[in-house]
């Protein structure tokens, strides 16, 4: 009995998690804006914790892998194309004759 092979999907969750922190980060500087113009107080303790979970940290190294994957994606496909094109450039000898 043969077992099907599963086709890789890639997981696009790095990509969604970025999307989602600064979706948040933007609603909640919008938000506070206006908070802040109706109240005139300000949240620092709710900013801080904010802007430490959505905001900097994370992403950021979210950011530097996902442009590490993208480099080494890069690279494969140069390195594949190289060689595809070296293997173009080697003459085939035909049938019969000696070369």
């Amino acid at each position: 009995m043969t077992r099907r092979k599963k086709k890789k999907t890639e997981s696009h969750t790095l990509d969604k998690y970025v999307v989602l922190c600064f979706s948040v980060l933007i609603i909640y500087i919008i938000v506070h804006t206006v908070i802040f113009a109706i109240t005139g107080q300000e949240a620092t303790t709710l900013s801080v914790l904010t802007f430490g979970v959505f905001g900097t940290s994370e992403p950021a190294i979210c950011g530097v892998i996902k442009l590490y994957k993208l480099k080494h994606e890069v690279k494969e496909l140069r390195e594949f194309k190289e060689s595809k094109t070296q293997e173009d450039d080697i003459p085939v000898p035909e049938e019969g004759s000696q070369g």
